[in-house]
């Protein structure tokens, strides 16, 4: 959006913020100040400030804007009335205050995340949301969809560390139509791109299990390009027998701005080589896997009234899988998959609302020793005397398009997706969703003034099996290439109140509720009967997923400056799945999260010396096959987790020291794979910034 001004006229501004609504973020400009800096000092002149009985975070002055723009790595998803495919969203500032050092670890901090480890620091991990599994939440680098089509295992074999992010933002499953793409239960977004300002920083940790982390961020600001690389190395020798590993990471995302635009550019790779001491079936304790991912995207981002996005992306992953460590290379599984895709998003504003729409074009291939049909010419495993003799390729497209119109306190957003998939020739999938709000007035008590909004959504959604679901053949699991899509019916209520107190813009205390139901057709899932050996993967017939999450957020700063009590956090929530298993076992669809309860507190000890406090409740419904109790099925037990973590920082220094599974409870995301008991881990970060 260009905004042309006349040399002499004068633009007046006596407040800001960095809400989304400010006048900055609403020009779509970017804004350098450069007399900011004189202004702030004016303002710490006591006497002055004080007699005239001026705002402390208010300024008047006039300035002459240039016809630039303010970018932001989720802009289709900014304005008026698209934030509220906003679930929940945390920050740099809020993640550096977790007992975390890498992203599955921060997702457990998310409402209604429900991660799943059976190894510590994501060597491997599954995401999932609302009751729905692992292939069923999708995860976005930047706005980028990077799902791999082989197996959701390996939605996390992310190229960077916990560090660098600036947000981890999980979206409800209708926001993905706005990317071209369609997610059964919801999406994660994490946002890594350049900061403003240069600086380089240098990372090291260690703890318990011969745990040790090491690596260097840099970002580099030059003239009109910002560039950021990030390199970890990490490994350990295990918390029990054959879970031992080594993990390389590599990431670059860098800028280039114009008169006319930007380019943005990110590449990353990731070599994780760990053991997998029944990782994928607890029959086979010395299983092994190496897995080395690579993804690459390029976008630009044009200037004015109407914004178009166009984005190239590609990802591949190659996958040793051995069921016994060691084995002959002719009995283990090689796979190798890439995707290539081709992305346009596009929108323009008016004063009543937004019109957007959205293609992506997407083909997935894979080659291996077992998924796939025959080939009929092997193709040579690098570095091998094998050939990989199976191979799947297929091609994805959707098109979307979405009307938003606001009138005073109500908005509505409106989105058609059509889809269509190789694999299911002459048919073409169409699934709206809609999205309404309701702004009440604000509520004004004494100081307290008390702000509420209330979100109703609904919303169809698809996936396509994953070349795992339909090959997969092998120890105790069998694929099924018969399988159908899976299909969802979503609907929810939201309630958002915040109260502020004072003039402050920050509010003292956050509410937010949430009330879903989602009826799955032809979901997959794998099965089998108490008295079966394999685990067999079919299309169940019909479930229903009914679910409450209760968020508040509390910020006592806002009441009393420096107060102690930094932030306060309340999380619940509960899901509800009708279908019994009826003599049969489920592997991941009947296996969710019943009960979960997190409360948080962070506060200041002295200084610049803080403490963040972590205590969980969860309940798992669902059953497991106990190897240590005569194989016999077994209900999963509820537990009780607390963490801890002590943050330091002065000056360019940062240390940290961090306990998680304070009382080491036994406990386990997957029957009969019992995750660390108490760890320790501690760490020191030494940060150089330009003109600190």
């Amino acid at each position: 959006m260009n905004y042309k001004f006349q040399k002499k006229s004068l633009v007046y501004f006596k407040h800001w913020t960095r809400k989304g609504y400010g006048v900055f973020a609403s020009l779509h400009k970017v804004i350098k100040i450069c007399t900011l800096c004189v202004s702030c000092s004016i303002l710490a002149l006591p006497g002055k400030i004080a007699a005239q009985k001026v705002d402390p975070d208010s300024v008047a002055f006039s300035k002459e804007l240039p016809p630039v723009e303010i970018m932001d790595s989720e802009i289709l998803l900014q304005g008026s009335l698209f934030p509220i495919h906003l679930n929940a969203t945390l920050k740099q500032d809020e993640i550096q205050q977790l007992p975390v050092l890498s992203v599955s670890e921060i997702l457990e901090y998310l409402p209604g995340i429900d991660l799943r480890q059976r190894g510590p620091l994501s060597t491997q991990a599954d995401v999932s949301y609302r009751g729905g599994n692992f292939d069923q939440t999708p995860v976005f680098i930047n706005g980028i969809n990077f799902t791999d089509p082989q197996t959701g295992h390996y939605a996390l074999n992310l190229p960077f560390h916990a560090g660098i992010l600036q947000k981890t933002n999980l979206y409800k499953s209708s926001s993905t139509f706005l990317f071209g793409s369609s997610a059964l239960s919801g999406m994660i977004n994490l946002v890594a791109v350049p900061e403003e300002e240069t600086f380089v920083r240098l990372r090291s940790s260690g703890g318990m299990f011969g745990f040790w982390s090491a690596g260097a961020d840099a970002n580099i600001v030059l003239g009109n390009t910002a560039h950021l690389v990030s390199v970890t190395r990490e490994q350990s020798d295990g918390y029990r027998e054959n879970t031992d590993f080594k993990t390389s990471q590599v990431y670059y995302n860098g800028s280039l701005t114009t008169r006319s635009g930007k380019i943005t550019v990110q590449m990353g790779y990731t070599d994780r080589n760990y053991g997998a001491n029944g990782f994928y079936s607890p029959k086979f304790p010395n299983q092994h896997d190496h897995t080395q991912t690579l993804i690459s995207s390029l976008q630009w981002e044009n200037y004015g009234k109407i914004k178009t996005i166009p984005s190239i992306y590609y990802r591949c992953n190659k996958d040793i899988f051995e069921l016994v460590k060691n084995q002959p290379e002719e009995k283990n599984n090689y796979h190798f998959s890439q995707v290539f895709g081709a992305n346009v998003r596009s929108f323009v504003d008016y004063a009543w609302g937004r019109t957007a729409w959205s293609g992506d074009l997407r083909a997935e291939d894979i080659i291996s020793r077992n998924l796939g049909e025959p080939l009929f010419t092997p193709i040579a495993i690098p570095h091998t005397s094998l050939n990989y003799t199976h191979g799947r390729t297929r091609v994805h497209s959707s098109f979307s398009l979405s009307q938003t119109y606001n009138y005073r306190n109500f908005g509505v957003a409106a989105t058609l997706l059509f889809q269509h998939n190789s694999d299911l020739k002459n048919k073409l999938y169409t699934l709206p969703a809609i999205d309404l709000k309701y702004e009440f007035a604000p509520l004004h008590c004494g100081k307290e003034t008390l702000k509420s909004q209330i979100i109703a959504s609904a919303s169809s959604s698809l996936r396509m099996p994953t070349f795992t679901d339909l090959y997969y053949r092998t120890g105790d699991i069998l694929g099924n290439k018969n399988l159908s899509p899976e299909k969802a019916n979503s609907v929810e209520v939201s309630v958002v109140t915040t109260l502020l107190h004072g003039q402050s813009i920050r509010p003292f205390a956050e509410f937010r509720g949430n009330v879903y139901h989602r009826l799955g057709k032809d979901m997959i899932d794998y099965v089998k009967h108490e008295n079966d050996s394999i685990w067999r993967c079919i299309n169940l017939s019909e479930i229903r997923f009914t679910g409450v999450e209760l968020s508040l957020m509390l910020y006592p700063e806002a009441l009393k400056n420096n107060f102690f009590i930094q932030k306060i956090q309340c999380d619940y929530s509960f899901i509800h799945s009708n279908q019994e298993t009826n003599g049969y076992l489920s592997r991941y669809v009947l296996d969710h999260p019943e009960y979960v309860l997190q409360m948080r507190m962070q506060h200041r000890i002295y200084r610049d010396l803080t403490a963040s406090w972590d205590v969980s409740y969860h309940k798992r419904k669902g059953e497991f096959y106990d190897f240590s109790n005569q194989n016999k099925s077994t209900p999963y037990p509820s537990y009780w987790l607390a963490n801890a973590r002590i943050n330091y920082t002065h000056k360019a220094w940062h240390v940290f020291a961090e306990v998680l599974n304070i009382f080491n409870v036994h406990y386990f995301d997957f029957g009969n794979l019992e995750q660390p008991g108490v760890w320790f881990r501690a760490g020191i970060n030494f940060t150089w910034q330009k003109n600190r």
